[in-house]
């Protein structure tokens, strides 16, 4: 059945408009489909196809200070009705409840992401093709022994519907296709392509300049195979989008979730060392620093005009000159903290899943002075390592204390690349690392990067999110030979 929202808009106002809402106060109904297709390869096999077509409503009500929350994959008015009548007796005769939530403006607005391909609009068998052509053109070189390849792509609309009056409808559509290469002489050497999660449509994996990257990766890999093990230290890292991303999500993104500030998070996926009371004050990093939540950046992951309470998005400082400014909000946890508004941070990852307080796109704002670019950077930190590409991570419980590794090291001196290293992993503190921030690159080296599957909450949920950032560089860091941990 199609995503029938003239029909589905009128069953929701048959409840929002009916004496039932007498009795509560505030109700929202959320429709949402989803069509999720991931393809994967091994060489030139094709190994697995994933379809998921997920559709259906929830009925959220506060009562009393306390959420009762419905939903259902049968969508008819008495399933409206019947959702809307178990949320309700989910919290009828609880004591008061400490659920409040923020004045937000009321929309009544569609938006429609623009995409050139929708990937649902082409044949599966025109991208198996697509994929398996591009592993065949791997495989030729004698460097790579083994790929693997997917292909994951994901349409969501989303209806959203309040008693305050807001009417919403949304979509938006993702796409990330992935290659993994493998050499395993002398020793097993891994290599990632540098494609990633967008928000964009088909068009970005078909307009990809696979031609031009694929011989490099060959070489690289060969490269990395042969490259001398890296010497413990600490060293001056000049860190590339593509790695640095993932250090922004870690130790900024979630450790600015306000909810896990709050403790809402600490029996699953820990706390915080940031305080509301920081907020003004708490010295994040260096004045280099600038980092910025926005749900209306390009081709984000995250990006969408309305969150799902049906709050407008606006792009807002999380750390501003290195100072702590904002953390991230939804109206309930925006209320708690004695803040006005939400600034959009709201998530559900289905139609059955209750919203959560989710990261944004959270981004380091490149230098707006001087267009430093990639030979500038390497002249400013004379000697050090290069690192480009996310590897593996680790962090404790409160987003302070971490270790991460990468796909490329490149060794630097005197300015100039002379070659590559490996079994590197480097190692701070949160506040340390940022504080070590020396020079930051301009627009040029900017880049958004990113991922599907940030995990939060019981049950568990993903959402996707991306985080920009410029070239970047931090002066004295630890340096482990990973090599040497094991």
């Amino acid at each position: 059945m199609p995503f029938d929202k003239f029909t589905y808009r009128n069953y929701a106002k048959s409840l929002l408009e009916s004496s039932n809402l007498k009795k509560i106060d505030f109700c929202e109904i959320r429709f949402q489909e989803d069509l999720i297709e991931n393809i994967y390869f091994k060489n030139l096999n094709l190994e697995n196809i994933y379809n998921l077509e997920s559709k259906g409503f929830s009925v959220r009500v506060l009562l009393n200070g306390n959420w009762g929350f419905s939903s259902s994959n049968i969508i008819t008015k008495v399933s409206i009705l019947e959702a809307f009548s178990k949320a309700v007796n989910m919290v009828v005769g609880l004591p008061k409840g400490r659920v409040t939530l923020t004045t937000e403006d009321i929309y009544k607005d569609e938006d429609i992401q623009s995409v050139i391909i929708n990937p649902f609009d082409t044949p599966i068998s025109e991208k198996i093709q697509y994929i398996k052509s591009i592993q065949n053109d791997l495989l030729k070189y004698k460097n790579i022994d083994f790929s693997d390849a997917s292909l994951v792509q994901v349409f969501e609309k989303k209806l959203y519907l309040n008693s305050s009056g807001s009417d919403i409808y949304q979509e938006r559509t993702r796409i990330y296709p992935h290659f993994m290469l493998y050499k395993t002489i002398p020793e097993l050497t891994t290599l990632k392509l540098n494609t990633r999660p967008v928000g964009e449509g088909y068009e970005y994996f078909k307009n990809y300049p696979f031609q031009e990257e694929i011989p490099k990766a060959a070489e690289n890999i060969y490269e990395k195979s042969k490259a001398k093990s890296v010497k413990e230290g600490k060293y001056n890292l000049l860190i590339d989008p593509s790695n640095l991303w993932l250090t922004i999500h870690e130790s900024i993104g979630h450790s600015t979730e306000m909810d896990r500030v709050l403790l809402y998070e600490a029996n699953y996926a820990g706390s915080s060392f940031a305080t509301v009371s920081g907020m003004g004050d708490l010295v994040y990093g260096s004045d280099k620093v600038n980092i910025v939540g926005d749900r209306n950046q390009k081709n984000g992951l995250a990006s969408i005009k309305y969150d799902d309470e049906g709050v407008k998005t606006t792009q807002f400082d999380i750390i501003k000159n290195g100072v702590l400014e904002n953390l991230q909000t939804n109206r309930e946890i925006a209320s708690i903290s004695g803040m006005n508004h939400s600034n959009g941070c709201s998530f559900a990852d289905s139609y059955s899943s209750f919203p959560l307080q989710r990261m944004p796109n959270v981004s380091l704002l490149p230098n707006e002075s001087k267009d430093l670019k990639l030979g500038d950077m390497l002249n400013i930190m004379n000697d050090g390592i290069y690192i480009l590409g996310d590897g593996s991570w680790s962090i404790d419980m409160q987003r302070y204390n971490f270790q991460f590794t990468g796909n490329i090291f490149y060794e630097v001196k005197s300015g100039k690349i002379i070659g590559m290293i490996k079994d590197l992993a480097y190692q701070s503190n949160t506040q340390d690392f940022w504080k070590s921030c020396i020079e930051i690159g301009g627009k040029s080296t900017y880049s958004l990067e990113g991922a599907f599957n940030c995990g939060k909450g019981q049950p568990s949920q993903v959402a996707p999110v991306s985080h920009g950032a410029p070239i970047s560089l931090f002066e004295n860091i630890k340096v482990l030979n990973t090599k040497n941990e094991n």
